[in-house]
């Protein structure tokens, strides 16, 4: 059997070497360079084993003058955290895709759960409705979560029958979910629970269930079957926030991945991760506390000088 080829990838910026180096040749980072193993090219006149994939998520679009593209004002949902929503802008936006990072234990998860909730509920005619009852009936005109749809339709143009709230989770079972739920005091919650972590099981969910907003924690147990490195390697990170980021701006769906940091405070994995989102938020504070602040340190659809306060 031959012997893997091996690369030394960057976890800041994604460079690769064919030799360790000190200093990433890309973006000038010392110490960056992690080994990893190489992943087959395609043969000459091949095509990318990716490339169908992301063809499909992303279709090509013709070049336009730049007068002639209607700037269309985005319709904001707010997520029911009022302090998540005023970071955010006043809500998330369709096809929005979030990467919220902080230390463990700082209540990522929690926040999380707690706003797809009441999300949720804004959707249902009543808070108590049982499984497999029919969602509420859209007024004409109106978004993912009742909200008004900007002129000109939405990114996907069938906003008005996305619907529901999806958390995935790769880090706890479904059971897990539920218990912090009911220490939540959540009950007769309609969010739909997945607990997976390959990726391609999760765009088959996403296509079949259709939600407005889906949760992804974390980014780092995501991987794919196409890629043979390991879960949270800087090649599995990178490819399947591609996917899903891909997956959010061609169905409109609002995707939230959640971040692990490193024990310097920065999210963890390559720098190309927080280029590749559109709004980046960071979840600090000190576990010794009640207290957590929320800030966003990018936001396409946003100011960033805003911070929210919580009290956990």
């Amino acid at each position: 059997m031959a012997k893997d080829k091996t690369l030394y990838t960057c976890n800041a910026c994604g460079a690769t070497s064919p030799r360790w180096l000190g200093k990433c040749p890309g973006c000038g980072a010392w110490n960056s360079l992690e080994e990893t193993v190489a992943e087959p090219t395609a043969a000459a006149g091949g095509k990318n084993r990716l490339g169908g994939a992301f063809a499909a998520l992303a279709p090509s679009a013709g070049v336009r003058p730049l007068a002639e593209i209607e700037a269309v004002d985005v319709a904001r949902t707010p997520t029911g955290q009022g302090e998540l929503d005023r970071v955010l802008g006043g809500g998330v936006v369709e096809g929005q895709v979030v990467l919220i990072g902080g230390d463990p234990g700082i209540g990522k998860s929690t926040l999380l759960l707690q706003a797809l909730d009441a999300l949720q509920r804004a959707q249902l005619p009543s808070v108590e409705a049982p499984p497999g009852r029919p969602k509420a009936a859209k007024a004409p005109g109106t978004g993912a979560a009742g909200a008004a749809a900007p002129p000109g339709g939405s990114a996907a143009g069938e906003a008005a029958e996305r619907g529901g709230m999806l958390y995935v989770t790769g880090e706890e079972s479904g059971a897990q979910v539920a218990l912090r739920a009911r220490r939540l005091g959540i009950t007769g919650s309609q969010v739909a629970v997945l607990a997976e972590i390959q990726l391609e099981r999760i765009l088959a969910t996403l296509a079949a269930q259709q939600p407005a907003v889906a949760v992804i924690d974390s980014i780092q147990t995501i991987y794919s079957d196409q890629l043979t490195s390991a879960p949270g390697s800087v090649a599995q990170v990178r490819e399947c926030a591609a996917h899903l980021t891909r997956w959010a701006k061609a169905s409109g769906c609002a995707v939230v991945l959640v971040g692990h940091v490193t024990k310097d405070g920065q999210l963890a994995g390559p720098r190309v991760l927080e280029h590749m989102v559109d709004t980046v938020l960071y979840f600090e504070g000190d576990t010794h506390s009640s207290f957590r602040l929320i800030r966003a340190i990018k936001n396409r659809f946003g100011a960033v000088n805003e911070i929210g306060v919580f009290a956990m």
